[in-house]
């Protein structure tokens, strides 16, 4: 049976796909991160970042912040028990901006 962070692994995973694939970005370091990372902790070390990720201002210049973790972790109630409130809210505070 796959484990809730498995599944938000491949969700990850997807994400980076969907980028590549649907809007033409490629984000080699996000990717990296996942697969070295996990997806759960390379999502708590973006959404704790002091700074904007690069793909999270791409999407935002595309009109597809449906494709950042930060979308993933807010607005996906499956993936918050692998959050804390605290990060579910900066990565909602993060699309409000």
């Amino acid at each position: 049976m796959t484990s809730l962070a498995d599944e938000f692994h491949k969700e990850m995973l997807a994400i980076y796909d969907k980028a590549r694939d649907e809007v033409g970005i490629k984000l080699p370091r996000f990717k990296q991160m996942v697969e070295h990372n996990g997806g759960v902790l390379a999502a708590k070390k973006l959404i704790h970042s002091n700074s904007v990720s690069t793909g999270f201002s791409k999407l935002f210049e595309k009109g597809r912040l449906d494709l950042t973790v930060e979308s993933l972790v807010a607005n996906n109630e499956k993936w918050h028990p692998l959050f804390d409130e605290e990060e579910i809210k900066k990565a909602r505070a993060m699309l409000r901006r």
